[in-house]
């Protein structure tokens, strides 16, 4: 898999020494908040290891990046794509930004990049994102980078003992 570079980042393909710093964000309640209830280390490392398997545009398997400053070895977040039930022209983009990195644009930086290759180097058509309705930050990274709120999904997602509205949003390649 091709590494993806941005004005100031770069993007490298998940690999097994980038694995202290995945734990490192999902065990984060800060980050989870608005993701999942924090899983075990075991868990977090299954989740890991199927997310190194080789991507494969079409399947299920997800395709995930780490974001880098230009020249650091530093992890600053991560962001992947993964196909749903909806077919291989469909998407569903996912990103996380550590504490300390977040407030600089990472996030949507990274998702320009990530909107770009997909769109130029798969077969996939239309990108979607599911937030949590409450992740205000999440909400302007998508908006700014052209994705459009199609759907609210009312008392649809769970966590931590309450029940959350889920925001669908949708961006579609330009024919």
């Amino acid at each position: 898999m091709e590494t993806l570079f941005t004005p100031r980042f770069t993007l490298t393909p998940l690999a097994e020494h980038d694995w202290p710093f995945f734990l490192q964000l999902r065990q984060d309640d800060e980050i989870m908040r608005y993701m999942a209830e924090v899983a075990p280390e075991a868990a977090i490392r299954v989740l890991f290891d199927q997310r190194l398997q080789p991507w494969v545009p079409g399947a299920p398997q997800p395709l995930d990046f780490i974001i880098r400053a230009h020249g650091s070895d530093t992890p600053l977040g991560n962001i992947g794509l993964r196909h749903g039930d909806e077919g291989p022209a469909v998407a569903e983009v996912g990103y996380t930004v550590a504490v300390a990195a977040q407030g600089r644009g990472i996030a949507g930086e990274a998702l320009q990049a990530l909107c770009e290759f997909a769109f130029r180097q798969t077969g996939i058509r239309t990108l979607k994102a599911v937030i949590v309705a409450e992740n205000g930050a999440s909400a302007r990274v998508l908006e700014k980078n052209g994705f459009q709120r199609v759907a609210v999904l009312k008392a649809n997602y769970t966590l931590n003992g309450h029940t959350y509205d889920d925001w669908v949003y949708q961006l579609s390649r330009e024919a």
